[in-house]
């Protein structure tokens, strides 16, 4: 009791009072405030010890710090699965090969893809390629520069050191340094799922708008993004956002049973973005580019212009068939209808064109017939609407 802890506390040296007494204070019950605070510190203290003993969560995908550290342990050639020879015929497709060397590309979130590589083979010869990551953007201008000292010839090692390929350090969501109107492609292969991989509704992603408004302002009109991505649900919703882009999409054609799909985005006529743009939401560092002061890019010839929109021009398919809904990979079966435990392509060919069959997900049989005349049709017409594959890779049903 008070009396006993009197008598207690008289009877010790006074040296020994006062520790006495500050330790019965200290125990006293603390506030719900004091204790949450008490709590976080010791929270915050036991996350840094982890983070120092490499033991913390790692990074999420949609960070800075995540890719740095990915890139600085893999400075290597590397894709998701999916490489430029996957979607070669698609990027061939939307350009005659003689209209290549003028057409200029933006790569965004360039990665150590090998996909600046293969546009270069294959004629292109303007391409911008960006990334978000100071660490990866020096690995990848030196792995060019690398290139070209290894070119086979001295006019290609020109070429290839001229400053037409470019590698700069920029957010997706800000590309101010870049002026608008002043690319005929933008190409992202995966970026999007990346920087989209936390958020919960892609359409409403404060971070996948900004994205699409600056991609969309870089374009010249009636320009193209090509985005080949994971993303589904409510993917086509996004790249729709404020009537920017006339949107259609299919599954890459293969016989993987997850496939990406292949979303083409026309940019409309007499639209452009707000520019407003949307306030980051945490997670990418911010740009460390200053807005352009550059002028506008020079206008294009007029006949070179409409030939360079007459490329990726609108689609003469039905509208219904490009926003129809794709639902999951199809089964492929063998033609016959009987169901095939593998991958196994129900195909048949001759001259007159291609069949294919495949199982729905809800156990219907699809049957997809290309006769030849179609198929030489949709080859030679505007390649605005997603190229066909290549002769020996029909597409799924």
């Amino acid at each position: 009791d008070d009396q006993g802890l009197g008598r207690v506390a008289g009877a010790l040296p006074p040296t020994r009072a006062r520790p006495f007494a500050a330790t019965a204070m200290a125990s006293a019950p603390m506030s719900e405030a004091e204790a949450a605070a008490q709590a976080k510190g010791t929270q915050k203290k036991a996350q840094e010890e982890a983070k120092a003993a490499g033991d913390g969560p790692p990074p999420s995908a949609d960070t800075l710090e995540y890719w740095n550290v990915m890139y600085s342990e893999r400075p290597a050639a590397w894709d998701t699965l999916y490489g430029y020879d996957d979607i070669r015929f698609i990027v061939s497709g939307l350009f005659k090969q003689s209209l290549r060397p003028k057409a200029k590309i933006l790569h965004a979130g360039c990665g150590t893809s090998d996909v600046t590589e293969g546009l270069w083979r294959d004629g292109f010869r303007h391409i911008c390629n960006f990334d978000f990551s100071d660490v990866l953007m020096h690995t990848m201008q030196q792995r060019w520069n690398d290139l070209a000292s290894g070119a086979a010839t001295d006019e290609e090692e020109a070429a290839m050191s001229a400053g037409t390929v470019q590698w700069q350090c920029m957010d997706i969501t800000d590309l101010s340094a870049l002026p608008g109107g002043s690319f005929d492609l933008v190409l992202e292969k995966f970026t999007l799922d990346a920087l989209l991989c936390e958020a919960k509704d892609d359409a409403t992603s404060e971070r996948g708008c900004s994205a699409i408004r600056e991609m969309h302002r870089v374009l010249r009109p009636g320009a193209a993004l090509l985005s080949i991505a994971w993303g589904e649900k409510r993917r086509v919703e996004l790249l729709k956002q404020g009537g920017l882009f006339d949107v259609q999409a299919r599954r890459l054609p293969g016989d993987a049973l997850q496939r990406p799909v292949i979303y083409l985005c026309r940019k409309k006529a007499g639209r452009e973005a707000s520019p407003t743009t949307s306030p980051r939401s945490g997670g990418d560092a911010p740009s460390t580019k200053a807005p352009s002061t550059a002028p506008p890019p020079a206008a294009r010839p007029a006949a070179e212009a409409a030939e360079l929109a007459g490329t990726i021009a609108p689609s003469a398919a039905p509208a219904a068939a490009a926003s129809a809904p794709l639902g999951p990979p199809a089964r492929e079966v063998a033609v016959d209808g009987r169901a095939d435990a593998g991958p196994a392509v129900g195909r048949s060919r001759d001259d007159f064109g291609a069949a294919s069959v495949a199982e729905l997900p809800d156990g219907r049989i699809e049957v997809s017939i290309r006769f030849g005349a179609t198929a030489a049709s949709s080859s030679s017409a505007s390649p605005s609407a997603l190229p066909s594959a290549p002769a020996s890779e029909p597409p799924s049903a």
